[in-house]
């Protein structure tokens, strides 16, 4: 009784001990009520917007501030490819097939290699096979061989090109196509010698191309923080450490921030005062292209390809302010790429040539070889296999060698449009073979736009880009419509069409100028046009004026119905001096033997 009444006693003095702390807590309520009564509301308000203010505009800081965000896409599984100081991971053209992984080895996709280093990679489908083409490299890369041919030689390969099947319906980041297509991955790895680049594997496949401007140092410090921008508020993107090498694309010592390439293969940017504690190392020079302006002087010789002798050609003396000769002597014999040129006639003439002073640039033709048609579809069947063009090419650097020829100038005409892309090609494989000869190469186009088969299936630029000079044929305007044969003002149009449009350096450009004139009969209303050669046009000088648009002089007599534009040393004058001003390579003239001796005193300033 007594323990349970003292028990009760302590819980009692419990319950009052709590009565009198609650009865504190309520005084304290109290009191603070009391004071926030006090406040004014005003005050408080202004606490509360000060605190919301200072909170909007943190959020704004951190939106605005410069962050890591990948401009590409790619899933888990996807090969990230960085090419020099840039990421091509998804990110060119929307290509959903960059590179692959096969048997442990890494390809890209031919539009890849497409866009980033051969833009006239090309596909013979006759033959299944990639042709790549790289200054004086080229390489054959079948799909599905173990073999790859590099300049002539078979080279053994560990994983060869492939073909799959991509279906862009699995893929939400390619809406636009919803179709299967056909994807060849080549191995990249096996084309460094090709493309002058260096290629890497890790997590990430690093390509580096040799003709760039490339340093790089060594991190000297226990860490160094890459920023994914040109600020150092910026996120960073890697941390290279001690030992590790760093990249620099274009350093430039004026600079405050340089863009880098870790070792690991991350692109960002660097401060200037970070790496001028370090010790930069050349890697790479960019190689400078060096465009010599020419004086070029040629006159195509017309030489008949069965003809027994050239007897009457090599008992010429040498013409002042000629340089080169093209003798027409190679022909196409058929559509496998058999050359066709009679032995005889080109020693003698090559013979009589070189002792005359003068440089040699056989001519190839696809016309007829006498009662032998060259067709439309023979040249078609020509460059469209890969074999058949070969075959060529070895057949005219052989005879390059054999007869110690300067250069070759290709006079294809008549293409279909659909082998413009062919026809180009075959320029860049000869390209090849004659820069490896040491081998002056020119082809002859006609003027831009025109028909498909006579001007359209010529790819200006290509051409230029493969060949040392394109001859462009200025003349021939129109075979019904009463013209000159070559007027000055559409010369002059078409040449800035090449330049200033098609983009083709004008320094790649020699200027083929006629020695024929337009003569027009017209007969109850029909104009028919003949070309006058200069000693036939030359009679009509003393009755005609001048025509300062076409830069000729013409002739009419309506009343016999007679109209002719002639082409004489002044004009061939103005022509000589229009391509000096454009820059160009030099001119070229159709055809040696039907000039008048005076042509070449226009030359003389």
């Amino acid at each position: 009784m007594a323990t349970g009444g003292r028990q009760c006693e302590n819980k009692l003095n419990v319950m009052a001990t709590d009565g009198r702390r609650y009865e504190n807590k309520s005084n304290v309520v109290a009191t603070i009520g009391r004071q926030l009564g006090g406040y004014k509301l005003k005050d408080f308000i202004k606490r509360i917007l000060v605190i919301v203010v200072f909170i909007a505009i943190a959020i704004l800081i951190i939106n605005n501030a410069p962050q890591y965000e990948l401009d590409y896409k790619y899933k888990n599984g996807d090969l990230r490819v960085i090419v020099n100081d840039v990421e091509i991971t998804r990110n060119i053209s929307k290509l959903p097939e960059v590179a692959a992984l096969h048997n442990g080895n890494v390809l890209l996709s031919s539009n890849t290699i497409d866009i980033l280093f051969d833009k006239d990679l090309f596909y013979d489908q006759k033959n299944d096979t990639f042709i790549t083409i790289s200054d004086t490299n080229r390489a054959d890369i079948t799909i599905g061989s173990n073999t790859v041919v590099k300049n002539g030689i078979d080279t053994a390969i560990s994983t060869p090109a492939i073909k799959v099947n991509y279906d862009y319906s699995t893929d939400d980041r390619y809406e636009q196509s919803k179709e299967n297509k056909d994807v060849y991955y080549i191995p990249i790895k096996d084309l460094e010698d090709i493309y002058d680049i260096d290629v890497e594997f890790n997590d990430k496949l690093i390509i580096t191309s040799k003709d760039i401007n490339l340093s790089s140092f060594v991190v000297n410090e226990d860490r160094i923080d890459v920023k994914y921008l040109d600020d150092k508020t910026s996120k960073t993107i890697d941390t290279a450490k001690s030992g590790d090498t760093i990249y620099l694309f274009d350093y430039n010592v004026e600079k405050d921030f340089n863009k880098v390439r870790t070792q690991n293969g991350e692109i960002g940017y660097l401060s200037k005062d970070i790496i001028d504690g370090h010790s930069i190392q050349e890697v790479y020079t960019k190689k400078e292209q060096v465009n010599e302006q020419e004086n070029i002087s040629l006159a195509w010789d017309y030489i008949n390809p069965i003809a027994g002798s050239v007897e009457n050609k090599i008992n010429r003396t040498k013409v002042a302010n000629l340089d080169v000769l093209a003798p027409t002597v190679l022909y196409f014999q058929d559509s496998t790429g058999e050359i066709y040129y009679k032995k005889a006639l080109v020693s003698d003439y090559v013979n009589w040539a070189k002792k005359q002073g003068y440089k040699v640039w056989a001519t190839l033709k696809n016309e007829k070889i006498g009662d032998k048609d060259f067709t439309i579809d023979d040249l078609s069947l020509f460059l469209n296999d890969m074999n058949h063009r070969k075959k060529a090419i070895n057949q005219v650097i052989s005879f390059c060698r054999s007869y110690k020829i300067d250069g070759i100038n290709v006079d294809i005409e008549n293409i279909y449009l659909e082998d413009a892309t062919a026809f180009s090609q075959f320029i860049r494989e000869l390209s090849v073979e004659t820069k490896n000869n040491n081998l002056v190469l020119s082809v002859c186009v006609n003027i831009p736009d025109g028909s498909d088969t006579w001007s359209k299936c010529y790819q200006h630029y290509s051409l230029a880009e493969a060949a040392d000079y394109l001859a462009v044929m200025t003349y021939d305007v129109s075979k019904s419509q009463i013209s000159s044969f070559a007027p000055y003002d559409w010369v002059e149009e078409n040449l800035q069409k090449l330049i200033e449009r098609d983009h083709v350096p004008a320094n790649k450009l020699i200027m083929g100028i006629p020695f024929g004139s337009a003569y027009w009969q017209v007969t109850d209303g029909v104009a028919k046009r003949s070309i006058y050669l200069m000693n036939s046009a030359k009679k009509y000088l003393k009755n005609a004026t001048w025509d300062d648009s076409a830069k000729q002089y013409h002739y009419v007599d309506d009343i016999k119905g007679e109209s002719i534009w002639i082409e004489e040393s002044r004009s061939i004058k103005e022509k000589i001096e229009l391509s000096k001003k454009y820059g160009l390579s030099g001119v070229a003239f159709w055809q040696l033997g039907q000039e008048t001796s005076d042509v070449w005193q226009a030359f003389d300033s």
